[in-house]
């Protein structure tokens, strides 16, 4: 019996790397096997399209952060890992891909201790029925490395690697200044149609760092795109209109005593595409250093057609940074800011040259000190 195990191990871990880790695969109605999608090139710089790769690729909810060597990120997987058997034989089935695993009979300890060895976290288990194994994979670590070609997430001894989409032909100026700010645009146009082009895995994305230490990373999802666009990145200062006009909304949404700091803003201009119709969504990320927070922090907005927004971010540190990070429905002008409370006055209507009057407490007090001096005087004479 020992034997048999040892030797149903062995054949498990020559398959799961390809059950766990198999490349993306489209089949056709004909039954084509098409090629894997590829992801942005951006992907390598951008800790915030990392992420939104690792989901989309992975089929898993991904939070992925700067780790010591590179990016990492911390993955449960939305699909079990399954393991099915007839009187033949079992396939084991994994994000869409089937393998004939070489069991006859599953073990639902047998898959977990193969399971969890390979992907260096803990797989729980079970059998769902006499012929179905079924395992979750939660709380795994992934690292990814990326080089010229592409980007490779690494689960303990599994690794799959994702090519870059080659360029995208398109007629786009991306421009950015003020500091080291890095703006790309990405996607497979899919079709075009009077000017307009449809793009897969289109991507907008902004990196890079604003003033005083702070970092920006900035991912847009783009389906579709004109001819002749432009973007523009660029670190701003906010004009006296602007600021009031996000004095008003941080008040409306606070209270009239609440007044904020901007520790610093961006602006991103696009010529010829526009908010819900080419940018279906973004998602903003300020890397702050620790020491210029002092009170809560929002992302504040303003649109081309003069609104604003206060937008309440998700908060998570990281070494001497706190990351603030907001999903909104497009670009424009952001700035992050901290809010204080200012208190009202304790005291009301005293002015310097007006002296209080003594209370009669006060006065009382005095004469008891006077009769008891005069007192303490009399005995000792």
């Amino acid at each position: 019996m020992r034997i048999k195990q040892i030797f149903l191990v062995a054949l498990l871990l020559a398959f799961l790397p390809a059950i766990l880790f198999a490349q993306d695969a489209l089949v056709s109605a004909d039954g084509t096997v098409e090629a894997p999608a590829c992801i942005p090139r951006a992907t390598a710089d951008n800790t915030a399209l990392m992420e939104k790769v690792c989901e989309n690729r992975l089929h898993a909810t991904c939070s992925c952060y700067e780790d010591i060597g590179g990016k990492a990120c911390k993955v449960d997987f939305n699909e079990n890992l399954l393991v099915k058997c007839d009187d033949k034989t079992c396939i084991a089935s994994f994000l869409g891909i089937d393998k004939d695993v070489g069991m006859i009979q599953p073990s639902a300890a047998l898959v977990q201790l193969i399971c969890t060895n390979m992907a260096k976290t803990p797989c729980s288990c079970t059998n769902t029925d006499a012929n179905t194994v079924s395992c979750t994979v939660k709380g795994a670590k992934i690292y990814g490395g990326c080089d010229d070609a592409g980007c490779t997430f690494a689960l303990g001894e599994l690794s799959r690697k994702f090519d870059f989409c080659p360029p995208l032909e398109r007629n786009i100026s991306v421009q950015s200044n003020g500091r080291n700010l890095n703006v790309t645009i990405e996607g497979t146009v899919i079709g075009e149609k009077d000017g307009t082009r449809t793009l897969q895995d289109g991507v907008i994305s902004v990196s890079g760092q604003l003033a005083n230490g702070i970092g920006i990373e900035i991912v847009a999802d783009l389906n579709s795109i004109e001819l002749d666009s432009n973007v523009n990145a660029q670190r701003v200062d906010l004009t006296q209109e602007i600021r009031d006009k996000f004095r008003q909304a941080v008040q409306l949404k606070y209270d009239k005593n609440t007044n904020f700091t901007t520790l610093d803003s961006i602006e991103i201009n696009l010529d010829n595409l526009k908010d819900g119709t080419n940018i279906k969504s973004a998602v903003l990320r300020f890397k702050v250093p620790k020491s210029m927070v002092n009170g809560d922090v929002v992302i504040l907005r303003y649109t081309e057609d003069g609104g604003t927004e206060v937008l309440t971010p998700t908060v998570t540190e990281s070494g001497d940074y706190y990351i603030y990070e907001v999903s909104t429905g497009g670009l424009s002008l952001y700035a992050v800011a901290t809010i204080n409370q200012i208190s009202e006055p304790i005291s009301q209507g005293l002015t310097d040259d007006v002296a209080p009057k003594p209370s009669g407490c006060g006065t009382a007090a005095a004469i008891l000190l006077v009769v008891g001096a005069l007192y303490a005087a009399s005995r000792k004479n």
